[in-house]
């Protein structure tokens, strides 16, 4: 059985330069809106969907995130996955799929590597 995410709606975390408000929370899921601090105001600019475990017998954890273009950056998206794993308590190893959307564009990002470092076939 799954360990449920210990965030609650409305939790917030710190990923990247962003504040990641829990919306909503299931046995294997966990959503987030994403925005940017302004005074007094969070100024949404995207969301975070994690789903782990996953069901697939070499991808654990799958991340979905919307974000704007300046963020289509792969050493930011490595940091946010580094930082979504130690925020929700998932292993640093775990093997993840991640995908980028922004204005229409669609990029995929993935470690493809088991827990114990050895190389995955795409299939």
């Amino acid at each position: 059985m799954p360990v449920p995410f210990l965030h609650q709606p409305g939790d917030e975390i710190e990923l990247l330069d962003l504040v990641a408000c829990c919306a909503f929370t299931s046995a294997t899921s966990i959503s987030f809106d994403l925005n940017r601090r302004s005074p007094g105001m969070l100024n949404g600019v995207g969301w975070l969907d994690v789903h782990h475990p996953c069901d697939d017998p070499y991808i654990k954890a799958q991340l979905r995130v919307w974000l704007p273009a300046e963020y289509e950056r792969s050493d930011l998206m490595e940091q946010l996955v580094r930082e979504v794993f130690a925020a929700l308590a998932i292993p640093s190893n775990e093997v993840y799929e991640l995908s980028f959307l922004s204005g229409g564009r669609h990029v995929g990002f993935s470690n493809r590597k088991d827990s114990l470092g050895g190389r995955l076939c795409d299939s």
